[in-house]
């Protein structure tokens, strides 16, 4: 699903009487939204439907989160109905993604940190420290129409990164020691993954939904569906919403169950019991108005706007709990029931979301903050032990995007700025959960505080889906976090189909004490790309090149060294 996306009578009006001219133009930065636009076009006899709504639902810092946010939102439940043709039962999409990628010297010739003795990346085998990787995803979204206003929707990931070559035939198992030598092929893999199972209604009063739902909001730096063909991952909430109409904008609210912790075994049928005082549970509410890219495309053209749009959004959450059971999460078993397996964790959060997009003409200038509270009032990941220092935390980040899209849009001149208020403790935050084991000047990563001495959790961090270039927040450190970037990008299309890009991004780390270095500058990255789209295929290529500074080397050692990476990409999709 896309974001939040609405229609105003007036857009409605427009919307049945408009010929096929969206999708024109060079994608901006949230790209998910207008590759889907380009496929798809308001059908031209669509029935006239009520406002459609969009909520959202964000909870904010989990403890030992590696991105300290449960990200927790909702994207565009009226956008189904909106395209369905009346009397389909069945909307089969999909794609296939094969895609490979040379690294060198992704390591930076920084050594290992001092806690855990590992590199940054894995060291290569050639005098050019080159790494490589190649995987291919098969992803199944078929909708399941049961009448014109009732859908149930599965999206599956049969094979999720399969790494090519990783099956072959004849391997060995049970321990016996053999060679692979001749083979030439591979044996059947076996890897399915659900990643939504929502059921919706469209009602006289908006649309209720309930399942397993993709969640987004605004730019994405904090809830991102991860729905573009070069996205990995993604947010799914397990919630019940309603999102209804209200004086042109729309009003959504939601209920999730973020954790449910241990679960009782029964002998009889029915849902498996759990303790709602160990569930970690999400209340969320958004006021918003939005319009979709060929929605916006169009009201550019009106000329009583003066090619004036402005779109906007605020939502709030908090999520609570009261006990926990972290001897079920080490297991994922039944263990965790008894109370002398719980610990008291007072837990409550607070995340505000507020989004802005205004288009004047060929200018977009766009926002996005985000700011949260917590308290953790006994942090302990032990039973029996208890942590009398509450954790604090009030993790902030924003981002501001301005571009320009001359020529019809064949032309894209974009700059960016973005911040992610950082912790001082060492090391950017973890990408895996870790339990309290604390961290040492030098390390790339941290747990950012220890229980005991350091209680503040205030590092944020960008949404890993939320790209801003290659190598060192995509594929490195994990999205931004702990800095602040600026980027300009530069973005060509000569012809229908291609599209050319050059991007340079420059990271400066906020707190010299938290980065790796003990400095400030963290690099500047350049990267070029050049992608082709024909029907249903496309295929890119990207390229950079990565000059780390000072903060991203070793401690009282040598500066670290200037790393490339070329990711290429096919994709058949629908």
């Amino acid at each position: 699903m896309s974001a939040h996306r609405v229609t105003s009578p007036r857009v409605g009006e427009v919307a049945e009487a408009r010929s096929a001219e969206a999708g024109g133009g060079l994608d901006p930065p949230n790209t998910r939204e207008l590759t889907r636009a380009r496929h798809r076009s308001p059908p031209p006899t669509a029935r006239r439907l009520p406002h459609k709504v969009g909520g959202y639902a964000v909870a904010a810092v989990l403890l030992l989160a590696p991105n300290a946010h449960a990200r927790v939102g909702f994207g565009d439940p009226g956008e189904p109905f909106r395209d369905h043709k009346p009397g389909e039962m069945l909307d089969l999409r999909g794609s296939l993604r094969v895609r490979g990628a040379l690294y060198g010297n992704l390591d930076l010739d920084r050594g290992v940190s001092p806690s855990t003795g590992k590199p940054l990346w894995p060291k290569g085998d050639t005098p050019l420290d080159l790494t490589a990787g190649a995987d291919l995803r098969a992803r199944l979204a078929p909708s399941i129409w049961f009448s014109d206003d009732v859908r149930f929707h599965l999206e599956v990931d049969l094979l999720d990164n399969l790494t090519l070559g990783s099956t072959p035939r004849g391997t060995p198992y049970n321990g016996r020691t053999g060679i692979v030598a001749g083979t030439a092929f591979q044996d059947p893999a076996s890897a399915v993954r659900v990643r939504t199972a929502v059921g919706e209604v469209l009602t006289p009063l908006g649309v209720v939904s309930a399942g397993r739902a993709p969640t987004h909001f605004g730019l994405g730096i904090a809830a991102n569906a991860g729905d573009d063909l070069d996205d990995d991952g993604g947010d799914r909430a397990d919630r019940i919403a309603w999102v209804m109409p209200f004086l042109g904008h729309f009003v959504a609210a939601a209920a999730d169950i973020s954790a449910s912790g241990p679960r009782a075994p029964v002998v009889a049928g029915g849902p498996q019991p759990f303790s709602p005082a160990a569930a970690q549970q999400a209340l969320s509410v958004a006021f918003l108005r939005y319009r979709a890219p060929w929605e916006v495309d169009m009201l550019r053209r009106r000329s009583w706007l003066q090619g004036w749009v402005l779109d906007y959004g605020a939502a709030v959450s908090v999520q609570f709990q009261v006990m926990d059971s972290p001897v079920f999460y080490q297991a994922l078993a039944s263990s965790g029931w008894n109370r002398t397996d719980q610990v008291r964790r007072q837990y409550t959060a607070a995340m505000a979301d507020g989004w802005v997009r205004l288009w004047w003409k060929e200018i977009r200038i766009e926002a996005e903050v985000v700011a949260s509270a917590l308290r953790i009032g006994n942090p302990s990941p032990y039973p029996g032990v208890e942590l009398r220092r509450p954790v604090y935390g009030n993790p902030l980040g924003g981002v501001l995007v301005g571009e320009w899209l001359p020529l019809a849009g064949r032309l894209g001149i974009l700059g960016e700025a973005g911040f992610a208020t950082p912790d001082p403790a060492p090391g950017f935050p973890q990408q895996d959960a870790s339990a309290f084991v604390g961290s040492r000047p030098g390390d790339v990563f941290g747990p950012q505080l220890d229980g005991a001495h350091d209680t503040r959790f205030d590092s944020f961090r960008f949404h890993p889906m939320y790209r801003v270039d290659l190598i060192l927040w995509r594929t490195l450190l994990g999205g931004v976090s702990e800095a602040a970037y600026a980027r300009g990008k530069l973005a060509l299309s000569p012809i229908k189909g291609v599209r050319f890009e050059w991007n340079a991004v420059y990271s400066h780390a906020l707190s010299p004490r938290s980065a790796p270095g003990g400095v400030a500058p963290l690099g500047l990255e350049l990267d070029t790309a050049i992608s082709m789209a024909m029907g249903a295929f496309s295929a890119r290529v990207d390229g950079g090149v990565l000059f780390p500074m000072g903060g991203l080397g070793q401690r009282g050692a040598h500066a670290p060294n200037m790393a490339q990476m070329v990711l290429v990409r096919l994709a058949y999709a629908r």
